[in-house]
């Protein structure tokens, strides 16, 4: 009876690849990275501890890398050398082809933030407020250097305080707007174009606000939209849809928008997994033929199916 149903299985599948659907077309190009630096304690005693932001990059980064094939890596209470050091090594990464040029980066920094003169800072962890230039990450500076790392698309989600400033153009919005909401229509055109062009989009927690709450709602709203697409059964979402599903949600205001280097027929896209996996320890016997057997009803495949016959012959 099993092999009979595996047989429906395989001519239902036969027949869904001879109609050839845009879902089948779209081929997933290169592997994404994702790089955290997330700052709780701090060296100088005037900036308040942080207790959340380590553990939301870790959230963060988990969802990441199990829904959505990301490699991932944190930072925990990063200094300035140390932040400069392993963007530097991103950088070199790409250029040398270590890492896969066509894939996408995502950059997170947690911690505290401040602006000064009009300019804006993310405070690592040895970071001295009154010698900002020298002990803080100035956006002016730095976010020229992310958007030079050689892969084709970036991200950059900036949870701090005046995280606005790290807009280029922040002053003269005074209604801040993604522009690209709307492009997860034409699945094939944006995936064609997410492989032609460049893509450098940020996410920031604040608009005008000057206090980030010490558990942040930006990045608890950036987590839940991860967590809600993980299982859609879409080939991928857009940045875009991400943000103005969820992320714009969260409060003090949140911003999004591009910066240099960004072509803007692209787009930041996560790609969930879709796959039920099963832990064959947690089963008996039965049980565990049940669970492949549903696991391929719920994402059926060639391959599946004949691993499935090879596992429970009987």
């Amino acid at each position: 009876m099993k092999a009979f149903h595996c047989a429906l299985f395989l001519l239902a599948l036969l027949f869904l690849f001879a109609l050839e659907s845009s879902a089948q077309k779209i081929q997933r190009e290169g592997q994404d990275y994702a790089l955290f630096f997330a700052v709780s304690d701090y060296e100088d005693g005037t900036l308040p501890k942080l207790p959340n932001s380590i553990t939301d990059a870790i959230k963060i980064a988990g969802v990441l890398e199990k829904n959505y094939d990301f490699k991932t890596e944190i930072l925990e209470n990063p200094t300035l050398d140390e932040i400069d050091d392993k963007l530097h090594e991103y950088q070199d990464n790409f250029l040398n082809n270590t890492f896969d040029r066509k894939g996408q980066l995502f950059i997170f920094f947690s911690g505290h933030g401040v602006k000064d003169y009009d300019n804006g800072y993310f405070l690592p962890v040895d970071a001295n407020p009154e010698r900002l230039l020298r002990t803080a990450l100035a956006y002016d500076t730095w976010r020229p250097l992310i958007s030079e790392i050689a892969a084709q698309h970036i991200l950059v989600a900036v949870d701090a305080c005046y995280s606005v400033t790290f807009d280029p153009s922040w002053q003269s919005k005074a209604n801040p707007r993604f522009k690209r909401i709307g492009e997860m229509s034409e699945d094939d055109r944006i995936v064609a174009n997410h492989k032609a062009y460049k893509n450098r989009v940020f996410f920031t927690a604040d608009a005008r606000e000057n206090t980030v709450p010490g558990r942040s709602n930006f990045a608890r709203k950036l987590y839940e939209g991860l967590l809600f697409y993980r299982n859609e059964d879409v080939p991928f979402v857009t940045s875009s849809e991400l943000y103005g599903t969820f992320v714009k949600k969260a409060q003090p205001s949140p911003r999004a928008g591009h910066f240099e280097g960004d072509q803007a027929e692209s787009s930041f896209l996560f790609f969930p997994k879709n796959e039920n996996t099963i832990d064959p320890n947690q089963f008996s016997a039965r049980e565990k033929d049940m669970a492949a057997y549903e696991a391929i009803r719920n994402a059926p495949s060639l391959s599946k199916c004949d691993q499935y016959l090879q596992d429970f012959p009987y």
